[in-house]
C-alpha cells in the first residue's frame, strides 16, 4: 500500500474503538517477531506532560548523536507525528511499508480468539516496526491510555517516567488518584529505574509502593531553591519558564532555554533530563551538558503552546481537562495581549464548564465550536456552559471557519487562543489557515 491507502486502512480500524489488555498485541508481535525488542526503550506515563517528556528525551538523545525514535500519541496535523525518527516525521514510504507488514499480521490473527487488533494495538506495531527497520539505536514511548493494559506495557525499558497524575479518564481508570497512580504505576519493571514527579503525595505513595515490590529505584522529581544537596533519590528545578534550571542525581544545570512554553514544562524538562542520563548512560554513552540543553531549547511539539504570527497571536493548545486548563491559563497570562478569544470545543466525557473555569475570565469572547470526530461534544453544549461565565458567546462550526472568524474579529495586539483538545486544534491547522511562522 501507499502512504495514503496506509491512511485509510488505519481510519478503518477506529471503529473497534479501546480494548485494553496485553494479550492479543503480544500475539501481534510474536508474530512480527518482536520488533520491540529490537532496541533500549524509555517507557513514559502519566495524565499530563507525556507528551512533552517523550519529545525532550528524544530530542536530548539526538543531540548526543544517538539515532532515537519516538512514538507520541495523539497526533495533531500529521497522523506521522506519531511515529518520528531523529526528531523527523517517519518518511510516507516507511510508513506505508512498516504498516503493510503488521497489517498482514494482524489480518492472520483477526479471526483467531483475541479478535482483531484495535487502531492503537496496529500503530503501535507500526511504530516498532519503524524503530527496527531505521535501525534506532534507542526509542521513547509514550503510553496511549493509563499503564498497566495499555499496548504499549510489552516493553522491558531502561528507565520508566510517570509524570504529573490527576484526573482524566475516570471510567476506565478509577475515580480516585490512588486508583489512576496504581494504573500508571503498571508499567514499572522488576529492577528498572523510575523518574516521577506526580504532583500529588497519594499518587507518589502507590508509585514508591510498586517500585518497592520490583526493586525498582526511583528518583521524584520536585520544585527546589536551588540549595539542595545531590542525592541519588531526588531531582530539582527551579526558574522561571522558559529559562530554568535542573539538578539530577548526577549534575546540576543552570540556565536552561526550553524550547516547551509553559511553567509546567520546567518540571517535564527534569523528569526527561534525569531519564535521559540514565539512558544514555546504558547505552555508554557520556553526557554532555551542552548537548543536553541544546535537546531541550530545540524541542518542539505541535498542539503544546504553540504560538504562531501577531496582530492578533494566535496560540493553539490541546489542554483538555482542568488541571490542563489551569496549567494553560497561567501560560497565557504571561504572554502580552489586549483581548483574548477563546476558541473552545470539547470531548464527550469531559464537563465544558469545568474546563473553561481557569480561562473564562480572562476571555472577552467565547466561540464554541465542534470538531468533526465522532465523540466530539455538541458546540451548543459547549455554549451552554460558556454563557454562565461569559456575556458574548458564539457557535461557530467546522474548527476551521469558527477559528477564520476569530482571527477576523480580533485587532491588533489580540490574542486567539484554540484548545479544548487536540481534535479541535488539528483542524486549526496554522498552515491551513495562512498563519505558520
Amino acid at each position: 500500500m501507499d502512504f495514503d491507502q496506509a491512511v485509510a486502512y488505519l481510519n478503518n480500524l477506529q471503529p473497534l474503538g479501546i480494548r485494553l489488555g496485553l494479550d492479543r498485541f503480544r500475539a501481534l508481535l510474536d508474530a512480527l517477531d518482536h520488533p520491540e525488542r529490537s532496541c533500549p526503550a524509555a517507557h513514559v506515563a502519566g495524565t499530563k506532560g507525556k507528551g512533552s517528556v517523550t519529545a525532550m528525551i528524544a530530542s536530548i538523545l539526538k543531540q548526543h548523536g544517538v539515532r532515537a525514535g519516538a512514538y507520541l500519541s495523539p497526533y495533531v496535523y500529521d497522523i506521522r507525528e506519531r511515529v518520528q525518527i531523529d526528531d523527523e516525521l517517519a518518511p510516507k514510504p516507511l510508513f506505508a511499508q512498516c504498516l503493510d507488514r503488521v497489517a498482514a499480521a494482524a489480518e492472520a490473527m483477526a479471526d483467531g480468539p483475541d479478535g482483531p487488533c484495535t487502531e492503537f494495538e496496529v500503530k503501535t506495531a507500526l511504530a516498532f516496526e519503524a524503530f527496527r527497520t531505521s535501525r534506532v539505536e534507542a526509542s521513547v514511548v509514550e503510553v496511549g491510555l493509563g499503564g498497566r493494559l495499555d499496548a504499549t506495557n510489552v516493553l522491558e525499558p531502561r528507565v520508566c517516567v510517570i509524570t504529573t497524575i490527576d484526573y482524566d479518564h475516570c471510567d476506565v481508570l478509577g475515580d480516585t488518584i490512588a486508583l489512576i497512580a496504581g494504573e500508571k504505576a503498571g508499567i514499572i519493571k522488576p529492577g528498572t529505574p523510575v523518574v516521577t514527579s506526580p504532583g500529588r503525595p497519594t499518587a507518589l505513595s502507590v508509585i514508591r509502593r510498586r517500585a518497592r515490590e520490583l526493586a525498582a529505584p526511583v528518583v521524584t522529581v520536585a520544585p527546589g531553591t536551588g540549595g539542595e544537596a545531590p542525592s541519588v533519590r531526588r531531582a530539582w528545578f527551579g526558574g522561571a519558564s522558559p529559562r530554568v534550571w535542573i539538578a539530577t542525581p548526577r549534575r546540576r544545570y543552570t540556565d536552561l532555554e526550553l524550547g516547551l512554553r509553559g511553567d509546567h514544562q520546567a518540571r517535564n524538562a527534569a523528569c526527561a533530563a534525569t531519564a535521559a542520563e540514565i539512558l544514555l548512560e546504558g547505552l555508554g554513552r557520556e553526557v554532555a551538558s551542552d548537548a543536553l540543553a541544546e535537546g531541550l531549547r530545540t524541542t518542539r511539539l505541535p498542539g503544546r503552546m504553540e504560538i504562531h504570527g501577531c496582530d492578533p497571536t494566535l496560540v493553539l493548545d490541546g489542554a483538555h481537562n482542568r488541571v490542563s486548563a489551569e496549567a494553560l491559563a497561567r501560560s497565557v497570562r504571561a504572554l502580552p495581549f489586549k483581548r483574548l478569544v477563546l476558541v473552545v470545543g470539547v470531548s464527550l466525557g469531559h464537563d465544558p464548564a469545568a474546563f473553561l473555569a481557569p480561562l473564562a475570565g480572562m476571555a472577552s469572547r467565547i466561540i464554541a465550536t465542534q470538531a468533526g470526530w465522532r465523540r466530539a461534544l455538541p458546540a451548543d453544549e459547549v455554549a451552554a456552559a460558556a454563557r454562565r461565565i461569559c456575556a458574548d458567546v458564539r457557535t461557530v462550526t467546522p474548527v476551521e471557519q469558527s477559528v477564520r472568524q476569530a482571527l477576523g474579529d480580533a485587532g491588533a495586539g489580540d490574542l486567539v487562543l484554540v484548545t479544548g483538545s487536540f481534535y479541535v486544534v488539528g483542524e486549526a491547522d496554522p498552515k491551513r489557515l495562512g498563519y505558520s511562522d
